[in-house]
């Protein structure tokens, strides 16, 4: 039986096991092909976007920033630590620009930040550090491809968690109509962002799948778990009574995504 309960397992799992493996070889495929940019630890921006508060103050290209309200940054992290701290605020910037050193004071932009399982506020004027490009190898193409897998796991865990915990509203939930305009924007950014997305969207629905709710390969699991345990099979009305139950709930949440999606 237990033997049996574990083929029931594997097999179940099987798909989902294939979600995060395509995830993998997608990331580890754009990693060995576009290589790697390391960030540069030293508070210099490496660009500034175009409408953002950093460009109005006049920051440019190799200018060093050397304080924000007065606090010293000795890098980068220590710079946008600060600057994430104080959203949709006046800040006051230090910065080096040619050899001279010029201040201005200027308001932040906000934007969202999940933190744990909480949605918070951060900072933010619109630069980047300088990007030091290279090679990769097919070795460290799949464990950058591994650890982007597991981030973007992470980053879908936290988000149901914030989710239920009334934390991030349902109606920021997107569903098919939303994923097809978004795949039709990044296609537009070019094969590579498609495949980044086809990776993300891989990754979410493995995610989803293995979730033990009746109707989804979780839910299958946990019931191949549980005859396991009794070491006897589960009436096949009661099953069908769980499977039912379970895609009434997955309708329902199907209608109020695609109501969400239509709404935007």
């Amino acid at each position: 039986k237990s033997k049996n309960m574990f083929q029931k397992i594997w097999i179940m799992s099987a798909g989902v096991i294939m979600n995060f493996l395509l995830a993998i070889f997608i990331f580890a495929h754009l990693t060995y092909h576009n290589g790697i940019d390391d960030p540069d630890p030293r508070a210099i921006v490496g660009k500034v976007f175009p409408e953002y508060p950093a460009e109005k103050l006049g920051l440019q290209e190799n200018d060093e920033i050397l304080s924000v309200n007065g606090i010293q940054v000795a890098d980068w992290e220590a710079m946008t630590k600060e600057i994430h701290s104080h959203p949709k605020e006046e800040i006051q910037i230090s910065w080096i620009q040619n050899g001279k050193i010029k201040t201005a004071k200027i308001t932040t932009e906000s934007t969202p930040q999940l933190l744990g399982d909480e949605l918070v506020e951060r900072g933010m004027i619109g630069i980047i550090p300088i990007l030091i490009h290279r090679e990769a190898g097919l070795i460290e193409s799949f464990e950058v491809g591994s650890r982007q897998t597991y981030h973007f796991f992470n980053l879908t865990y936290r988000s149901l968690l914030a989710l239920l915990k009334g934390n991030v509203s349902i109606k920021e939930m997107a569903g098919p109509i939303m994923i097809a305009k978004i795949a039709g924007e990044t296609a537009s950014a070019g094969f590579n962002a498609l495949l980044g997305l086809m990776a993300f969207i891989s990754i979410n629905l493995g995610f989803i799948n293995i979730l033990p709710i009746p109707g989804l390969d979780g839910g299958h699991v946990v019931i191949a778990l549980v005859e396991g345990i009794i070491r006897r099979e589960i009436p096949l009305k009661i099953k069908m009574g769980i499977q039912q139950t379970g895609l009434l709930l997955l309708l329902l949440l199907f209608i109020t995504i695609m109501v969400n999606d239509i709404q935007r």
